[in-house]
């Protein structure tokens, strides 16, 4: 689900926003499509639906959700704490397993298609514990770097890895729908790269 940078209640007034709800709701709400601004109606209870948190730490939470009639973009209603949420996602723990292993290996064949190889560089803009860069430096991919802003500190959380670049690629994967808004992260991943460089989404 994407978000909006332009938000209701609070914002609309001028006001301060309030601070988060013990779930995560920060108590304003998306009522704007940040792809086209289109604006739903908040009266109109048939332009939504619930659906529960799938985030195992917080279960049994459930949030209303709403798709864009124009460019059919799904949002959620309430604006949420995002870090709380991603601190507790469930990919960090993710491991290199045989699945993912041939899943990697397919990505990759799609991207050397696109002109990646092992001279050209790569971020991994949002990519948890860094599986993919561990499958990648594994088959001689060397110039290939993985940061994630929830990861540790002390790992792919280490913004001093953005500083390995510019780079040839950024690959944003799984991670459009995961940010506030989409418009504003393409844009800092623009500055990342080389000229002449490739976002893959």
């Amino acid at each position: 689900m994407t978000g909006s940078s332009s938000t209701a209640k609070d914002h609309d007034r001028g006001e301060s926003a309030a601070p988060p709800q013990a779930d995560g709701r920060t108590g304003e709400q998306r009522l704007e499509c940040n792809v086209c601004q289109y604006r739903v109606d908040p009266t109109d209870e048939s332009a939504f639906t619930v659906f529960p948190c799938h985030v195992r730490a917080f279960e049994g939470q459930q949030f209303k959700v709403w798709r864009c009639p124009t460019c059919r973009t799904i949002h959620c209603l309430d604006v949420v704490d995002l870090d709380l949420y991603y601190s507790k996602y469930p990919f960090a723990g993710m491991e290199l397993t045989w699945p993912f292993r041939i899943f990697y290996r397919n990505l990759t064949r799609r991207f050397t298609k696109h002109g990646f190889s092992r001279r050209r560089s790569l971020l991994d803009y949002g990519c948890g514990n860094g599986t993919f860069v561990e499958y990648l430096r594994g088959r001689g991919f060397d110039n290939c770097h993985g940061y994630d802003p929830y990861g540790k500190p002390d790992g792919t959380g280490d913004a001093a890895i953005l500083d390995r670049g510019p780079f040839d690629f950024v690959l944003l994967q799984d991670v459009l729908e995961h940010v506030e808004d989409g418009r504003v992260l393409l844009g800092e991943m623009d500055g990342h790269l080389k000229p002449g460089g490739h976002i893959l989404v």
